[in-house]
């Protein structure tokens, strides 16, 4: 039989792809083998789940693990909770007519504790996946040996690039209109995006501000109807279709315009604003795996079709940061392949004979996180903060202002909390609910949230607007300690 061009070269590729598919079947096998319970009869610091990411899907994951049995730890990463705990309100979580993201996030992290999963604020930095178990290290400095990981590490939200963007940033635009609504009563804001996550910011921010301008460029929003139904209610609330921003004006105050163009008639509009909040998609926190877990060009982890497996034993991944995910977006789907993960990695301990019976007799080797924290007092008023610093002449006091729903300012609380144990003698830390403590916000002329201030006899000798990474701020508050009240 005579063969053509093209019969040739559908063969070649076929060969190709049984030959691929044969060394990814070889390559998996060979992985799976070298897990085993005899190589880790003398290892230290074991856990046997480690989750990384405290949103939705590592809180479904942790809870599964946790219940059956497993030691699991979650590491909340950047932002506690993740991005849910910067929605206003949610009504489309199975079982609950109506909640906010935070109330979501503490439900779940109450029931993975319940079932014994601990929670450390840290932030996983490396995970070595050449060999097993895992050795997974921490911007604290921890370093734990993995058994299963489940990957959950969400996403950052996206920015456009236009003139004034990075500029600006953290100066009239952001991401958090939950942290930042408040403060901008009687202001004119704009949001950037047409789904149901920009939606749902303008609507956060219609309750404070004067007027609210939903930059959408393309002809239609992709809201949901009940939502968009909202948008139409809320008479302050203008939506900007097939409209696209060009430029964030600004001066030493911060935002002070923006510049949109029609792109059906070419016509550029400068609007006055005080701020400007991206709603435009995320882009998946996986840049840290480097080329160790298989993801695809944007850097959503690739999983396998029906499971949360990536391409080595032993590593799942779920919710924004998974490619399964990707095209959903949801919590609730989130949660859902949360909990797939915990099962997965679940079955994987199982398979190498890692049962709790045995889990039970190697407890000596599993790892102990030993770093207290300690709580911080709740103030409201001018008279508690001057009774605080009257009682403790030779100490320094750190008011943090913070908001009930701010992402930020939960990230910063751990730090805050270690702090004020590794600093008791010498520093005396307060927080003050933005809401609940006007008086105070007014004389510290506090305009946004988180917001630090450092005070020495009661008068300020340092202080921070804007978010601070944990260890540049744990490094400036200790030096200012070390230096003593001047007694």
């Amino acid at each position: 039989m005579m063969l053509n061009r093209s019969n040739i070269v559908v063969i070649i590729i076929t060969a190709f792809l049984i030959v691929g598919a044969t060394i990814g079947v070889w390559q998996w096998q060979q992985h799976k083998m070298s897990r085993s319970i005899s190589k880790i009869e003398n290892v230290k610091n074991i856990v046997p789940v480690v989750v990384i990411g405290s949103g939705p899907a590592g809180l479904s994951a942790a809870l599964y693990t946790a219940r059956a049995k497993f030691k699991t730890i979650i590491f909340t990463g950047a932002q506690p909770g993740g991005d849910l705990t910067g929605v206003r309100e949610i009504e489309n979580w199975p079982g609950k007519e109506k909640l906010t993201g935070i109330h979501a996030v503490d439900d779940l992290t109450a029931q993975a504790q319940h079932f014994g999963a601990e929670i450390i604020n840290d932030t996983v930095k490396t995970i070595n996946t050449d060999k097993w178990p895992f050795q997974i290290t921490t911007e604290d400095g921890k370093t734990i040996n993995a058994l299963a990981v489940v990957i959950a590490a969400g996403g950052t939200a996206k920015k456009l690039k236009v003139p004034g963007a990075l500029e600006y940033w953290g100066k009239g635009v952001g991401s958090c209109t939950i942290c930042e609504a408040p403060f901008q009563k009687g202001k004119d804001v704009t949001v950037i995006g047409g789904g149901d996550t920009s939606a749902d910011r303008a609507l956060q921010l219609s309750a404070y501000a004067n007027n609210v301008y939903l930059v959408v460029r393309e002809s239609r929003l992709t809201a949901c109807g009940t939502v968009q139904d909202y948008l139409k209610k809320a008479q302050n609330i203008h939506i900007l279709l097939n409209t696209q921003l060009l430029e964030i004006k600004g001066n030493d105050d911060g935002v002070s315009g923006m510049v949109t163009k029609d792109v059906k008639t070419g016509k550029e509009t400068e609007t006055p604003i005080k701020a400007l909040y991206f709603a435009i998609g995320y882009q998946p926190n996986s840049e840290w795996l480097k080329s160790s877990v298989h993801t695809d060009k944007e850097g959503f982890i690739v999983v396998e079709q029906y499971s949360q497996k990536t391409n080595i034993p032993g590593i799942y991944a779920a919710g924004n940061v998974a490619l399964s995910d990707k095209a959903y977006g949801k919590a609730g789907v989130a949660t859902g392949s949360g909990v797939k993960a915990g099962m997965d990695a679940i079955e994987f301990l199982e398979n190498i004979g890692f049962v709790p019976e045995v889990a039970e007799k190697m407890e000596d080797q599993f790892f102990i996180d030993e770093h207290a924290q300690t709580p911080i007092k709740g103030i409201t008023t001018k008279e508690e903060l001057t009774r605080t610093v009257k009682e403790n002449p030779r100490k320094l006091v750190l008011v943090d202002f913070y908001g009930e729903y701010c992402p930020m300012c939960r990230k910063m609380m751990p730090t805050l909390q270690s702090l004020a144990k590794d600093e008791a003698q010498s520093l005396v830390i307060l927080k003050a609910e933005q809401t609940k403590s006007t008086v105070l916000t007014k004389e510290f002329n506090v305009t946004s949230v988180p917001c630090l201030f450092l005070l020495k006899n009661g008068k300020k000798i340092w202080e921070c607007k804007d978010t601070i990474e944990a260890n540049v701020l744990e490094k400036t508050v200790k030096s200012y300690c070390s230096i003593g009240n001047g007694e």
